[in-house]
């Protein structure tokens, strides 16, 4: 029996479009079905199913057939299309952060009562992390 645990689920084949991914890249080496299945000592049937996402497959397989077509792994899951979504959330994100920082900088101008609360968190915070992640040379010593 397999252990099924070590295969590539065909969800993610799909969602990643990894057999696509393969299938450029061996033809733009010019590698056949053939070729490729030789190669990795499997039969074309299996080969042919990694490209069309019938099936999972073994995550040494994959690998194998990366290292055969000299690419990274990790380039068949990238996802472009969430790489552009996550691009617009940052962007968004910069913004909140811009108008936060901008709200922040007036009070701390026109607050003092503020600017006070803000000095005694940024101490606490500052203090915290002494505590939690000591610097070279401090591991035996108490913040």
């Amino acid at each position: 029996m397999q252990d099924d645990s070590r295969k590539v689920p065909s969800n993610f084949t799909h969602m990643y479009n990894i057999g696509d991914k393969l299938k450029r890249a061996r033809q733009s080496k010019g590698y056949s079905m053939e070729y490729v299945a030789e190669k990795l000592h499997v039969n074309q049937a299996t080969i042919c199913r990694m490209e069309n996402k019938t099936k999972s497959f073994r995550t040494a397989l994959l690998v194998a057939y990366c290292e055969l077509l000299e690419i990274d792994p990790a380039e068949l899951f990238a996802n472009s299309a969430m790489e552009g979504k996550n691009q617009e959330l940052m962007k968004y994100l910069r913004k909140i952060l811009w108008v936060c920082s901008d709200i922040i900088v007036g009070f701390l101008k026109n607050n003092a009562l503020f600017r006070e609360i803000m000095k005694d968190l940024i101490r606490e915070i500052l203090n915290e992390r002494r505590v939690h992640k000591p610097e070279k040379g401090e591991e035996g010593e108490e913040a």
